[in-house]
């Protein structure tokens, strides 16, 4: 009964164990998580910041055509500002999309991770009512037994003091059978 209780109570301390590492996984990831969070608002506001800037590049540049008086090398670096606001744009937007692909993964690492852990608890805790029900199986049948082992021990008991009475009757029968030999003898000589 002993050996059973101890390997109850290793299972739930490596069960105990294995709750701790999931949860501190889970807790490392909604940290990741908020991150990813953060770095997409950082991402989109510099991606709003830079359609703004190109939006004032193609009003400039829109202006700068109208004027004639303007050159023809300071429309050539407002086109160049323009382009290379554009690639920053486009950079800026995949490193959103990215992110936020991360940020979906994530989330679903999370959520599989929870039903892990609800998978565990609630093997845990069948675990736990069966492990309930055999200690209580065990200990019925320990009182049992001890119960009959106190009947078989009080039998017992009576049984010795009804042999001792016997013994002390065949003790007086056999007193008596020698006096009334040894009074036999005596008449006979």
């Amino acid at each position: 009964m002993s050996l059973f209780l101890l390997i109850i109570l290793t299972f739930f301390f490596l069960l105990s164990v294995t709750l701790e590492q999931i949860r501190m996984k889970i807790d490392h990831l909604k940290k990741e998580n908020k991150d990813l969070e953060k770095n997409i608002v950082r991402e989109a506001k510099k991606q709003g910041e830079t359609k703004r800037k190109h939006e004032l590049s193609l009003a400039q540049v829109h202006k700068l055509k109208g004027q004639d008086e303007l050159g023809d090398q300071e429309l050539g670096a407002l086109t160049s500002k323009n382009q290379e606001l554009k690639e920053r744009k486009k950079f800026l937007e995949d490193q959103c999309n990215a992110l936020s692909s991360q940020k979906t993964a994530k989330e679903a690492e999370l959520d599989l991770l929870k039903k892990k852990v609800d998978m565990v608890v609630e093997f845990s805790e069948k675990r736990k009512r069966t492990a309930e029900e055999k200690l209580e199986e065990i200990l019925c049948e320990l009182y049992a037994t001890k119960n009959e082992l106190l009947a078989a021990d009080e039998k017992l008991k009576l049984t010795k003091e009804e042999m001792d009475k016997y013994r002390q009757e065949v003790e007086e029968m056999e007193d008596q059978l020698l006096e009334a030999e040894l009074t036999f003898n005596h008449q006979v000589t």
